[in-house]
């Protein structure tokens, strides 16, 4: 049986997803169980810093040759870079300054590598529901990997050598290079005649200008960026506020992981199956949005209110329910209202943008949040306020409403 192309794409980017989450997540663990060194891990969660400013460059990228091609090209590149880390590591047991070395690189590759995929989802698209079923397979695909990562890294934990896990990862990582070298290029869209054109600096500073006068972009962006930065700067706090104000739910911060997770891919699932009401559903974004974060300003509320444990629990399970199931519709509203406004030639760029102004912001607020030594209940609310106050704005706004309309 023929497997539809998205769906390969998708199966592709899960199992290369898991493979270098999981070396990320277990490498971290091993740093910090077995070296003690702190600032090894500092530098290696630095490097990805390289994937947000390279992003915009690889969705020129993108838009400039064969996004299957690239996809494969760096499959194939990832795949070699994790095998000369094992074979070196066997040979030299220079640990450090391999894992520098292939951190580096799989960062440098993960900016080419990401617009490729986010843009190539329209190409497999004739309508917008296909547009929207498309961008559900590839979004649970991520949700999966995520969740699935986690959990071989915890595997790993307890194998006897980390030569074991680097190799297992290496296989897991060539499985998934020899599926997407199976992928059929698709033949709408026409090579440029010259493609080196795309990299003048003029035409990259009027095309990057160009993209910030998209109505859907211009209207939504700014929104979009005060709500994701209230949403980092609650996050990175959220540890040490467990751990202080309900510490008798020890779980709590590595329960949230999996209940966004376990949410968004149940949503997806039946998304998939109703792709045409997500469709008509876009014009209420704002809606979806204030879901999104009012189960976090009802925790904050009960927290503030009562000490009884079952129902600080039972609000704090559904705020990630809910943040969850309407964070994975509003991201696919997101994305589909950006991509269906959008020429097949500026889809790389546009999305790669779109990716590195996203992934500035965590590190943004990581930066925010190390003047406050203590979190308190007031604090929490008023930081997740915005995730309240900027949809009730956008439902004002008219210009919201022209951006969504198809």
């Amino acid at each position: 049986m023929k497997i539809k192309p998205i769906k390969q794409v998708a199966v592709n980017d899960l199992a290369s997803s898991v493979a270098t989450q999981a070396f990320s997540i277990y490498t971290v663990w091993y740093i910090a169980s077995h070296l003690h060194n702190q600032s090894l891990i500092s530098l290696l969660g630095g490097l990805e810093l390289l994937t947000v400013v390279l992003a915009p460059i690889g969705g020129v990228v993108a838009d400039t040759w064969s996004r299957v091609k690239i996809m494969q090209i760096i499959s194939v590149l990832r795949t070699g870079l994790l095998f000369a880390f094992v074979l070196l590591l066997i040979f030299t047991q220079q640990l450090n300054y391999l894992l520098l070395a292939t951190g580096t690189g799989l960062s440098i590759l993960a900016a080419f590598y990401s617009p490729a995929v986010e843009a190539i989802i329209p190409d497999y698209a004739n309508s917008e529901d296909e547009l929207v079923q498309n961008n559900t397979i590839v979004n649970v695909a991520n949700q999966t990997a995520t969740i699935t990562a986690s959990v071989v890294a915890g595997l790993f934990t307890f194998l006897p050598s980390n030569l074991i896990a680097y190799g297992l990862l290496l296989l897991l990582l060539a499985l998934a290079t020899i599926s997407i070298l199976r992928l059929q290029d698709h033949s709408h869209r026409q090579p440029m005649t010259n493609p080196w054109s795309n990299f003048r600096l003029t035409k990259l500073g009027s095309e990057f200008r160009a993209i910030g006068k998209i109505p859907v972009i211009k209207v939504l962006l700014p929104y979009a960026i005060i709500l994701n930065l209230s949403f980092w700067t609650f996050w990175f706090l959220t540890p040490l506020y467990l751990t202080t104000y309900l510490h008798r739910f020890r779980i709590a911060f590595s329960l949230q992981e999996l209940l966004i997770g376990v949410a968004a891919i149940s949503c997806g699932i039946v998304v998939g199956k109703y792709t045409n009401l997500l469709a008509r559903l876009i014009r209420y974004y704002p809606v979806f949005l204030l879901f999104q974060g009012s189960g976090f300003v009802i925790f904050f509320l009960v927290m503030q209110i009562t000490t009884n444990l079952l129902v600080q629990i039972v609000s704090f399970c559904l705020a990630w329910i809910l943040y969850g199931v309407f964070n994975f519709l509003t991201g696919l509203m997101f994305i589909t209202a950006v991509q269906r406004k959008l020429q097949p030639n500026q889809m790389g760029k546009t999305l790669g943008t779109i990716f590195s102004i996203f992934g500035i912001l965590a590190p943004l607020a990581s930066l925010i949040t190390g003047v406050i030594h203590q979190p308190t209940t007031p604090l929490m609310l008023g930081l997740v306020c915005p995730m309240i106050l900027v949809p009730l704005l956008m439902l004002f706004d008219r210009r919201v409403k022209r951006a969504l309309q198809a």
